[in-house]
Protein backbone atom coordinates (compact mmCIF):
# COMPACT_ATOMS: atom_id res chain seq x y z
CA UNK A 1 0.00 0.00 0.00
CA UNK A 2 1.08 3.12 -0.95
CA UNK A 3 2.28 5.88 1.85
CA UNK A 4 -0.60 8.46 0.89
CA UNK A 5 -3.52 5.76 0.73
CA UNK A 6 -3.39 6.26 4.95
CA UNK A 7 -4.78 9.84 4.18
CA UNK A 8 -3.96 13.22 6.05
CA UNK A 9 -5.78 14.68 8.95
CA UNK A 10 -5.49 17.16 11.67
CA UNK A 11 -3.14 16.76 14.44
CA UNK A 12 -2.89 18.14 17.89
CA UNK A 13 0.04 18.15 20.53
CA UNK A 14 -1.47 19.14 23.40
CA UNK A 15 1.74 19.94 25.45
CA UNK A 16 2.89 22.81 23.12
CA UNK A 17 -0.66 23.57 21.78
CA UNK A 18 0.70 23.04 18.32
CA UNK A 19 -2.11 22.24 15.67
CA UNK A 20 -0.68 20.62 12.37
CA UNK A 21 -1.20 17.78 10.14
CA UNK A 22 0.04 13.92 10.00
CA UNK A 23 0.24 11.89 6.74
CA UNK A 24 0.87 8.18 5.85
CA UNK A 25 1.63 5.65 8.25
CA UNK A 26 1.39 8.32 11.10
CA UNK A 27 -1.68 8.94 10.43
CA UNK A 28 -3.04 5.43 10.14
CA UNK A 29 -1.67 5.49 13.37
CA UNK A 30 -3.64 7.82 14.94
CA UNK A 31 -6.47 6.98 13.12
CA UNK A 32 -6.40 3.77 14.63
CA UNK A 33 -5.58 5.13 18.31
CA UNK A 34 -8.16 7.17 18.08
CA UNK A 35 -11.08 4.79 16.88
CA UNK A 36 -9.78 2.00 19.51
CA UNK A 37 -10.27 4.46 22.33
CA UNK A 38 -13.36 5.56 21.51
CA UNK A 39 -15.87 4.10 23.03
CA UNK A 40 -18.13 2.12 20.08
CA UNK A 41 -21.24 4.44 18.92
CA UNK A 42 -20.15 7.33 21.02
CA UNK A 43 -19.72 9.22 18.48
CA UNK A 44 -22.62 7.64 16.44
CA UNK A 45 -24.11 11.23 15.67
CA UNK A 46 -21.34 12.17 13.39
CA UNK A 47 -20.10 8.39 12.40
CA UNK A 48 -21.83 5.15 11.90
CA UNK A 49 -19.83 1.97 13.54
CA UNK A 50 -17.12 4.04 14.99
CA UNK A 51 -15.51 2.95 18.00
CA UNK A 52 -14.63 0.16 19.38
CA UNK A 53 -15.92 -1.58 22.57
CA UNK A 54 -12.58 -3.28 24.54
CA UNK A 55 -13.09 -0.91 27.46
CA UNK A 56 -16.38 -3.53 28.33
CA UNK A 57 -13.52 -6.25 29.84
CA UNK A 58 -12.22 -3.46 32.54
CA UNK A 59 -13.43 -5.22 35.89
CA UNK A 60 -12.93 -9.43 33.84
CA UNK A 61 -10.55 -11.88 35.20
CA UNK A 62 -7.34 -11.87 33.66
CA UNK A 63 -7.57 -15.34 31.54
CA UNK A 64 -7.50 -15.89 28.19
CA UNK A 65 -11.58 -15.41 28.02
CA UNK A 66 -11.22 -12.41 28.48
CA UNK A 67 -8.16 -11.36 26.37
CA UNK A 68 -10.10 -12.81 23.77
CA UNK A 69 -13.18 -10.57 24.09
CA UNK A 70 -10.73 -7.49 23.87
CA UNK A 71 -9.00 -8.99 21.16
CA UNK A 72 -12.30 -9.40 19.35
CA UNK A 73 -13.56 -6.16 19.96
CA UNK A 74 -10.42 -4.58 18.60
CA UNK A 75 -10.79 -6.55 15.37
CA UNK A 76 -14.28 -5.73 14.80
CA UNK A 77 -13.49 -2.10 15.20
CA UNK A 78 -10.33 -2.51 12.20
CA UNK A 79 -12.51 -4.18 10.40
CA UNK A 80 -14.87 -1.50 10.04
CA UNK A 81 -11.96 1.06 8.68
CA UNK A 82 -11.95 0.83 4.63
CA UNK A 83 -8.69 1.69 4.41
CA UNK A 84 -7.28 -1.06 7.02
CA UNK A 85 -7.14 -4.24 4.14
CA UNK A 86 -5.21 -6.68 6.76
CA UNK A 87 -3.60 -6.66 10.07
CA UNK A 88 -2.07 -9.37 12.58
CA UNK A 89 -3.11 -8.57 15.92
CA UNK A 90 -1.55 -9.89 19.01
CA UNK A 91 -2.81 -9.48 22.53
CA UNK A 92 -0.65 -10.09 25.88
CA UNK A 93 -1.10 -9.31 29.69
CA UNK A 94 1.60 -7.60 31.11
CA UNK A 95 0.40 -7.32 34.41
CA UNK A 96 -2.49 -6.41 36.60
CA UNK A 97 -5.28 -6.56 34.19
CA UNK A 98 -3.06 -4.67 31.73
CA UNK A 99 -2.99 -5.84 28.29
CA UNK A 100 -0.18 -5.41 25.59
CA UNK A 101 -1.35 -5.02 22.08
CA UNK A 102 0.89 -5.39 19.08
CA UNK A 103 -0.20 -4.42 15.86
CA UNK A 104 0.36 -4.92 12.26
CA UNK A 105 -1.54 -3.21 9.34
CA UNK A 106 -1.54 -4.21 5.54
CA UNK A 107 2.42 -5.30 6.03
CA UNK A 108 3.74 -1.65 6.63
CA UNK A 109 5.58 -3.34 9.67
CA UNK A 110 4.72 -0.61 11.68
CA UNK A 111 3.61 -1.78 15.26
CA UNK A 112 2.63 0.29 18.54
CA UNK A 113 1.11 -0.37 22.14
CA UNK A 114 -2.29 1.29 22.59
CA UNK A 115 -1.80 3.72 25.11
CA UNK A 116 1.61 4.48 24.21
CA UNK A 117 2.47 8.50 23.09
Amino acid sequence: MAEDDFGTDISWNASTTELGTVTGEENMIQSIKNRLQTSYDELDWVYEDYGCNYRDYLGLKSDDESLEFVKNSIKDSLEADDRIGGFDLELSYVGDGVVNVLLNVDGTGFEFNLGEE
